[in-house]
């Protein structure tokens, strides 16, 4: 295989041997950063859910949905199953 290789494959394989990343050492550093902002959030405010829903929505269903979520600080699903709920209680009560 390695007859089949002209200069310039033989350099690309070169400079990513030489990655800071492909070392144990950089892997090391990469799994042991911080996460940023938005990972910590979504962790941390993740329930267990072990079902699927694919639903077709419009665009503007979907902003609008987008939009409550992000004022909220929570996920697009837990606005979805708030709304559920209050439609249950609202439906319970009519």
């Amino acid at each position: 295989m390695s007859g089949d290789l002209d200069g310039e494959d033989m350099e690309l394989l070169a400079h990513f041997n030489r990655r800071p990343s492909s070392t144990l050492q950089g892997r090391r550093t990469r799994e042991t950063r911080p996460l940023s902002r938005t990972d910590r959030q979504r962790i941390s405010t993740q329930s267990i859910k072990n079902c699927q829903l694919n639903l077709k929505v419009t665009a503007e269903f979907r902003d609008r949905v987008s939009a409550l979520a992000r004022n909220e600080r929570t996920s697009m699903v837990e606005v979805i199953e708030r709304s559920v709920e209050a439609y249950a209680r609202l439906q319970g009560e009519g």
